[in-house]
């Protein structure tokens, strides 16, 4: 089996014009946007580098390989094999944006590819190593439209003005919901422009929007991939078909489009998901149905505050002293008012009486399978 890397050693030596865009290349340019271009890539559309250039400029840079989350630890090499290939080092560069702000809690990221020369590839970054980035993401059950939406159709239409031709938009994760939103939201003679949508195990939507999206003539244009367990593409509501791909992880690791395996110009392809990933998927639609989005709000606020005891500003700073961060978490919950106190616990303990329910109605050897899998140590 063989993931983005050995593609890009297999057909990194043709260009675009010797064999067409694909699907493949469309997730390696949704990856693309992860990478820290902040003084590398021009903030203004009309103003490119060659991928190569920016490159070099980047590992140019010292960086501590113990700050990189092991995906960002992945990018290394990603970048480097980019720059290597003849299909993507002289791709141009431009646009890139990267807004992070606690007030608002936004985090958005995004960067604009030249494929040729009035064909272009806006990619919308997922969510980052960011607590703000995070709490966006936790944001999205409750509110109809998240600040990075906003941005994402703003972008676009920016996009258009300065340089018109025909666009493919693409994200991982959160960019793929906001590549959808920023087409299905654009003006309608701007969506004519648009060649294909790619969202890779982006997460839904409000079921409103999701049910206008659905009858949008775009929508035939949306190209939607999730691996077999997926976890983070099924949350929320979507109304549009999706293709499941085989991963090498389990679990959430899944989401790690390094995982993911491709022949040739395509995925592997699976045939459905697995049971694992509907249980998951039921139960957390379940349980969301059964709490008001003011109360979601609520237990939301109050989760991010334990984590905001913690003093960092990364999942990954976090992580790296999870016994410490645990304590100071537990500190601060001790501090919370009795009220805040027992509205966690509600939540909590729905829950985990959703989960209950929902194990009675598996059949009795999936339920067996999805004990001994779920227990099983981590390897």
């Amino acid at each position: 089996m063989t993931n983005i890397m050995d593609y890009l050693a297999w057909r990194g030596d043709l260009t675009f014009q010797q064999d067409p865009f694909n699907e493949i290349d469309a997730l390696i340019l949704a990856r693309l946007s992860y990478l820290r271009f902040d003084q590398m890539v021009d903030f203004q559309l009309d103003k490119t580098k060659p991928l190569v250039d920016v490159a070099e400029m980047y590992f140019k840079v010292p960086v501590d390989p113990k700050s990189l989350s092991p995906t960002e630890f992945e990018d290394q090499p990603f970048l480097q094999a980019l720059a290597k290939s003849v299909r993507f080092k002289d791709l141009l560069l431009s646009g890139y944006r990267n807004h992070i702000d606690p007030i608002l809690e936004k985090q958005f990221a995004c960067i604009t590819i030249q494929l040729s020369k009035d064909v272009y590839y806006i990619s919308y970054r997922g969510t980052d190593n960011t607590l703000v980035g995070w709490k966006e993401d936790f944001n999205m059950t409750y509110l109809t439209i998240i600040p990075a939406q906003q941005d994402a159709l703003a972008y676009i239409e920016e996009v258009s003005q300065t340089l018109p031709g025909n666009y493919y938009l693409g994200g991982h994760s959160k960019g793929g919901n906001l590549a959808i939103y920023a087409g299905m939201f654009t003006k309608t003679n701007l969506q004519k422009q648009i060649l294909g949508i790619y969202n890779f195990d982006g997460p839904g939507f409000q079921k409103d929007i999701a049910k206008q999206f659905a009858k949008k003539p775009l929508s035939k244009n949306v190209y939607t991939y999730v691996p077999q367990g997926s976890i983070i593409g099924m949350l929320m509501y979507r109304y549009l078909p999706y293709t499941v791909v085989s991963s090498t992880e389990r679990g959430i690791n899944q989401h790690d489009v390094y995982s993911w395996q491709i022949l040739g110009k395509q995925f592997v392809y699976e045939n459905s998901r697995t049971e694992d990933s509907h249980f998951i998927d039921r139960t957390i639609k379940i349980w969301m149905d059964q709490i008001q989005p003011s109360d979601r709000k609520k237990f939301i606020d109050s989760m991010f505050e334990l984590f905001a005891s913690v003093g960092t500003d990364t999942v990954h700073e976090m992580s790296e002293s999870w016994f410490k961060s645990l304590g100071s978490m537990l500190d601060a919950y001790s501090h919370l008012d009795k009220e805040t106190r027992k509205d966690m616990g509600d939540v909590t303990s729905l829950l985990m009486s959703t989960i209950s329910k929902n194990m009675k109605d598996v059949h009795p050897l999936d339920k067996l399978r999805l004990k001994v899998k779920n227990t099983k140590p981590t390897e």
